[in-house]
């Protein structure tokens, strides 16, 4: 079982090696940009990797912002530092995932957690 999860009142997951290592890498590549919010979509039946997808698609967001506070004249340099602590806490969720750990950054998972996706029905 991969450390920090929680499944509170269900049977711990089972998954073979190569499901954990391809978990650990596609929770990962969250943490690049827009592949967040398209795995909101694809991998939305992950409980692993739609927790990094969420936050990656938060700190995406931030990121937008960042960008745009960036190119106001006098004040660019909050916009900067925006982009900053965006990078920051995109390394540390892809070091994270990619060992296989959920870490909550603090604020953005609050704001991750707001998301709602809708799981996949299994027939």
């Amino acid at each position: 079982m991969l450390a920090g999860r929680v499944n509170p009142g269900k049977a711990p997951i089972k998954l073979s090696g190569k499901e954990i290592s391809e978990e650990k890498v596609l929770g990962a590549i969250c943490y690049l940009w827009l592949v967040g919010l398209i795995m909101l979509f694809v991998k939305r039946d992950n409980d692993f990797v739609l927790f990094h997808a969420k936050q990656a698609t938060v700190l995406f967001g931030i990121s937008i912002v960042g960008w745009l506070i960036g190119h106001v004249p006098g004040i660019f340099w909050i916009g900067k530092l925006i982009l900053l602590g965006v990078l920051v806490a995109c390394v540390v969720g892809f070091i994270k995932a990619i060992t296989g750990e959920s870490l909550k950054i603090p604020v953005i998972g609050d704001w991750a957690e707001r998301i709602k996706v809708a799981k996949e029905e299994k027939k």
